[in-house]
This record gives structure tokens, C-alpha cells and sequence, in this order.
């Protein structure tokens, strides 16, 4: 999800809204969100994760979640990495708000995983979006496209 300027919902995704739900946050469009529940509903995400990674079994709603088989989980690691937007907070190379949850959450999740004890360490190179947040994310793109062009094309 994304706000504006003033803090209002501008764009809200699916899993934004199960999160949202699994706290009681009720998001609309160009309103504000509660912000007691909008920080519940950034802990939950983060301890989604944190379950996601470290539990070798996982509750039905976290498993619904994945997309891959989940992870085994047999062992703690002894290090960990992040890619993505957030891991701009993680590893403090960036410090300016985009109009989203990336600052708020990359707190959440650091706290989990400095309290469970495995090194973080950065990759070589950051990276604003994983590969399968982009691709997501070009699919929906490509799909309303394909959408759109077939009945425009369509006699």
C-alpha cells in the first residue's frame, strides 16, 4: 500500500488488505488509516516473516502467503541478507520516506532478527525491488494491458 503527502491511502494490494483485515484496519482510498492499527498491521507483516523464516512449520495463514514449497527451517542461520526495497532501511542506505509501509516494516523485521541472533549482512550490491516483486508487478501491468488491447482490437 501507498499513502500521499498527508497520509492517505493511495494504492492498497491484496495482501495489504488481508494484513489490514487480520488487525481490524478498515483501508479506503483516500482515507486516513488508523495508526495504532496501521502499526499493528506492520508488526503482524514482520511477524509473518520472521515466521517464514525461522519456524520449520507454519500457521495456514502464513503458509498461504508463499508462493515457493517454504523453507526448511532445520537449523538457525548464521547470517542473514535482505534484498529488496525495505533492506534500504535495513542496512540504512536510505533514510527517506517513499509514501509507504518500507521504513516502519524494515524496523519491525530489524528488532525480530537482531532479538533471534543471526549476523545480518548486507549483499555487495543493493537492490530496490526483489525479482519476483518486479516481475509481480509487470505481470499485473502486462495483463491489464493485454486486457485492454483485446477489446479495443476486438470488432
Amino acid at each position: 500500500m501507498s499513502f500521499d503527502s498527508e497520509g492517505r491511502v493511495k494504492r492498497i494490494e491484496e495482501a495489504g488488505r488481508r494484513f489490514a483485515s487480520e488487525v481490524g484496519l478498515l483501508l479506503e482510498i483516500g482515507a486516513k488509516p488508523d495508526a495504532i492499527l496501521l502499526d499493528a498491521m506492520v508488526e503482524r507483516m514482520a511477524e509473518r516473516l520472521f515466521e517464514v523464516m525461522s519456524r520449520p512449520v507454519l500457521r495456514a495463514e502464513s503458509n498461504a502467503l508463499l508462493r515457493l514449497d517454504p523453507l526448511r527451517n532445520e537449523r538457525k542461520p548464521d547470517v542473514v541478507s535482505f534484498s529488496g526495497g525495505v533492506s534500504e532501511y535495513i542496512y540504512r542506505r536510505e533514510t527517506e520516506a517513499f509514501g509507504d509501509l518500507g521504513p516502519a516494516l524494515a524496523r519491525a523485521i530489524l528488532a525480530r532478527v537482531k532479538a533471534w541472533g543471526p549476523r545480518i549482512e548486507p549483499s555487495d550490491e543493493g537492490i530496490r525491488a526483489t525479482v519476483i516483486g518486479a516481475s509481480q508487478y509487470t505481470i499485473q501491468v502486462s495483463g491489464s494491458t493485454i486486457s485492454s488491447l483485446r477489446r479495443a482490437c476486438s470488432p
